[in-house]
């Protein structure tokens, strides 16, 4: 808070004005819905200010008297309280899915209830690093093509996506590649022919 009526939240966010009144800023009220406000206290540049419980959308507004009691007009700024962590769904493969590709598609979704994500923080490791891969981003989602082929047998992912107001979701699985079935073997019993093992 500034007395030229600036009011800051959060990271920066700031919505300013001038209060219209050469004299000195003595005293401030403040509200979170712009009509009710609570009692005046001395003037100050910084303070703590207890947000109404649950997340969401909030108000925080200020307003600020003078030495002669002549209110300025109310300033308001608005934020969104988040803090929960992004939902991940893991689109495919499917948690101790066997395929038989040994490149296999990867595909991540991602969202959050209240603020957008952070692209910077959405992050997909294949057997504990970034994979070689073509990365195809869309909204909420992300794909990922290998450009080499995947041993056989167990392989581990690790998602992790961050949101805007820096809460954070980990997902972690697995899946496994497995060699395709081979061709039934055939054998002669009398005048038919039958699969081995079948009687």
């Amino acid at each position: 808070l500034d007395q030229d009526g600036e009011i800051s939240v959060f990271d920066g966010y700031t919505a300013a004005s001038k209060i219209g009144t050469t004299n000195g800023v003595s005293q401030m009220s403040f509200s979170t819905d712009g009509v009710n406000f609570s009692n005046p206290e001395p003037f100050q540049t910084t303070k703590t200010f207890l947000l109404p419980p649950g997340e969401g959308g909030k108000q925080v507004a200020v307003k600020f008297i003078d030495e002669f009691g002549n209110e300025s007009e109310v300033f308001s700024s608005f934020i969104v309280l988040d803090l929960t962590a992004p939902y991940i769904v893991l689109i495919t493969p499917l948690d101790q899915e066997r395929l038989t590709s040994l490149r296999p598609e990867i595909s991540v979704s991602a969202a959050d209830n209240f603020v957008p994500l952070d692209p910077a923080a959405f992050f997909v490791l294949l057997d504990g690093r970034e994979p070689f891969a073509e990365v195809e981003y869309g909204e909420h989602r992300v794909t990922l093509r290998p450009f080499e082929d995947l041993t056989f047998g167990r392989h581990t992912l690790r998602i992790e996506v961050g949101d805007s107001a820096g809460n954070r979701a980990t997902l972690d699985s697995e899946f496994f590649i497995v060699r395709p079935p081979g061709p039934p073997v055939l054998s002669a019993i009398g005048n038919q022919t039958v699969p081995l093992g079948s009687s």
